[in-house]
Formats: structure tokens, C-alpha cells, sequence
């Protein structure tokens, strides 16, 4: 794609994100691969190339930089998060008595301008 002319910012970011879905088409299998950087250097020029277009930079600009412009993760990122969610490691912690209050069932109540709206009797 040409820098300057040619599609439109959203026709370009909808490009990019084909993209990034082909390359992450079985991460949960090869993310750890990505540890060895030859691996990861040959992922990230590909992001890098597409974030260039969606940016309309020159290739000048630091990887890092046209990343946040073109607005997408990095994908060695995305990849890991990906194999963390299929394999149901979570490093979250675990909920909190707020969380737990909100999960309780119980009487759906809204309290809007001092008068209570109770939804069970609609």
C-alpha cells in the first residue's frame, strides 16, 4: 500500500487485523517459541511492515513507535496471552468480597431520583 493515496485508515486497520489473526492461527501451540529471538524477529517484522502501512509511516520509524500509532500489540504478546487463556493459567488474583457480593443473587434493585424500582414485580 502507498504511504500517501490509497485506502482509508479503516480499510488499513481492517487489513492489519486479517493479518494479525492469520499469524495468530495456533498460538496456544507455538507461542513459547517466541522465546528464542529468531523466531520473534521474524513474526514481528511482518506486524511491523503492516503497522507501518496502517500509520502511513516511513520505515524509520522504531518498531516500538509505530505500534502505539498504527494502535495494536505487539504480537508476541498477543500470542502468549493467547496460549495463557487456552491453557486456564490465570495469574489474576482471586476475587475479592466486592466481586463476590456483586455474583450473589439477590433482589435487582435501582435507586433513581429517591424513588426504588423493584424488577422482580414488573
Amino acid at each position: 500500500m502507498a504511504n500517501v493515496g490509497g485506502p482509508k485508515q479503516c480499510k488499513r486497520k481492517l487489513l492489519m487485523a486479517m493479518v494479525e489473526s492469520q499469524l495468530l492461527y495456533g498460538a496456544k501451540i507455538w507461542a513459547s517459541a517466541l522465546n528464542t529471538a529468531k523466531y520473534r524477529k521474524r513474526i514481528t517484522v511482518v506486524q511491523r511492515r503492516g503497522a507501518l502501512r496502517v500509520a502511513c509511516s516511513y520505515r524509520t520509524v522504531s518498531e516500538a513507535d509505530v505500534l502505539v500509532i498504527a494502535g495494536t500489540i505487539p504480537i508476541d504478546l498477543l500470542a502468549k496471552e493467547r496460549k495463557r487463556k487456552s491453557s486456564g493459567d490465570s495469574d489474576l488474583a482471586p476475587p475479592t468480597s466486592a466481586t463476590v457480593l456483586a455474583r450473589t443473587p439477590g433482589k435487582p434493585r435501582i435507586k433513581r431520583n429517591e424513588e426504588e424500582i423493584d424488577f422482580r414485580r414488573i
